[in-house]
């Protein structure tokens, strides 16, 4: 079968970052598609005529590096664990983003590696065991620096927010700081933090990205080592054979989870977009890619 050209001679990408802005401009038919979408502004865009809203389950991640150095908090097995413990995932997503799944595992369902009943494990919200590995481990009140970049999730002040709240509430003692990226890659490189919020996106249901950049190597700079998930990971890097691959990185993060690890896992974020009904051939894919190659402007 033939497929059909596009007839679009050029595409203008413009990056704005200000949300209220991209969704009014798409509702005045200044752009014809916008991503990035925050969930509070769905209903708005799918009630505006002409316009469709796209909304899938994602394949990108949002997680907390966490810097586990000699004499840093986290260099504690117990505090890491206490902190995943802590955060009440579910409460985070219904009440403040209304969009997104709980993330209790390094990869989401679709991505190779994932095991729902393995996930089920590790990670749940339990205020009282989050509370009792903290008076069990060697923190002694020091102030934890969590930093972050604006936009890394959708009302992401709010969301920050809530975590500190319930690490409060779990016994940690937390300074928070929102900060412009060039600022926070500059001090996460240096490891000048305690924990460091950001994201990562699986494309093509592959998690080597995330791997490679951060378990593999530390670009984090979290200085934490475990030569037994090294290893699992390097052994299932090298395999082409795919069944052997999946169990080994179910392996490797497992003992992640069990040991607290580098990150801690947060929310799976829902990849939404918009594009005006006067265009066709446009394929959204759930790991944030817009193929436009066919785009039909009618």
């Amino acid at each position: 079968m033939t497929r059909r050209k596009s007839n679009v001679d050029k595409i203008i990408y413009k990056p704005i970052s200000e949300d209220t802005t991209r969704v009014s401009s798409m509702r005045t038919g200044e752009f014809d598609l916008i991503s990035n979408i925050p969930p509070d502004q769905v209903d708005v865009l799918s009630g505006t005529d002409g316009v469709t809203v796209d909304s899938k389950p994602g394949t990108t991640i949002s997680w907390m590096a966490l810097q586990s150095g000699q004499g840093k908090p986290f260099a504690d097995k117990n505090v890491r664990l206490a902190l995943t413990h802590a955060i009440d995932r579910k409460l985070i997503v219904e009440s403040i983003l209304g969009s997104g799944s709980p993330a209790y595992w390094p990869v989401m369902e679709g991505v190779t590696g994932y095991d729902k009943d393995l996930e089920s494990k590790y990670n749940q919200y339990d205020p009282e065991l989050a509370k009792k590995l903290l008076k069990e481990s060697s923190y002694k009140g020091e102030e934890i620096y969590f930093m972050a970049i604006d936009g890394k999730v959708p009302r992401t002040k709010e969301v920050l927010q809530a975590v500190m709240s319930m690490m409060t509430e779990a016994g940690f003692n937390v300074k928070l700081e929102i900060m412009e990226g060039a600022t926070f890659v500059t001090k996460r490189s240096a490891g000048d933090y305690d924990i460091a919020f950001s994201n990562v996106f699986y494309n093509n249901g592959s998690p080597w990205r995330h791997m490679i950049t951060h378990w593999l190597s530390d670009f984090c700079n979290t200085q934490l080592e475990n030569p037994e998930i090294t290893s699992l990971l390097t052994e299932a890097r090298q395999t082409i054979d795919r069944s052997k691959q999946d169990e080994l990185l179910k392996q490797a993060f497992s003992l992640m989870m069990e040991d607290g690890g580098r990150m801690c896992y947060f929310i799976n974020l829902d990849t939404i977009n918009a594009y005006s009904n006067k265009l066709s051939g446009v394929k959204l894919y759930n790991d944030t890619i817009i193929d436009l190659s066919r785009v039909m402007k009618n």
